[in-house]
């Protein structure tokens, strides 16, 4: 008992004097800095008062330039940080609303497709334009949707995803009508 006592004293003993010798030399640093910086500031002062007036107007003046352009510079770097913020907000937040406006048009247009769809016979399919027939199961019926019975879509987005969609599948037949041939 009494050797277990005196191990943990002892141990004790050296964890003070490990933390008295680390402030001692804390201390002993901390006074090295503040000297070194009370000696640059000695000497940036001497220098001062060797300097002429207007010479040490001018360093003033270069001084308080600094400081503004220090500041102005940090001004703009938080304000370009927000607007880098703003934008990638609205970005995110118009992205969102489209990708939802989308999957809702695209409900709608299909069902308004499905709904206007009727079947067109291979002689319609001539009078549009395409002089080929194309080799399918039904070469004698083909769904199409009446174009004619659609306005045109107030919502720029979707009226030009209307148009892609008419001329996607007109450049799709005229492509395959260049492989044939």
């Amino acid at each position: 008992g009494q050797l277990q006592n005196m191990k943990c004293k002892f141990a004790n003993m050296i964890k003070d004097d490990q933390v008295h010798n680390s402030q001692k030399g804390a201390a002993h640093i901390i006074s090295a800095v503040q000297k070194k910086i009370h000696l640059q500031t000695l000497r940036a002062l001497s220098e001062v008062q060797k300097m002429t007036p207007r010479e040490r107007m001018r360093l003033r003046k270069l001084n308080i330039a600094d400081e503004k352009a220090k500041k102005l510079k940090q001004l703009a770097e938080e304000k370009y940080q927000e607007n880098l913020k703003r934008m990638q907000e609205l970005r995110s937040r118009n992205f969102h609303q489209v990708n939802i406006d989308v999957l809702h048009e695209s409900d709608q247009q299909i069902a308004e497709r499905l709904i206007t769809s009727h079947p067109v016979t291979s002689l319609d399919y001539l009078s549009i334009g395409c002089n080929k027939q194309m080799d399918s199961e039904t070469p004698g019926r083909l769904c199409m949707s009446d174009p004619l019975e659609h306005e045109i879509p107030e919502d720029p987005l979707i009226a030009e995803e209307y148009y892609n969609d008419v001329f996607d599948s007109c450049s799709e037949t005229s492509e395959e009508e260049e492989e044939e041939e």
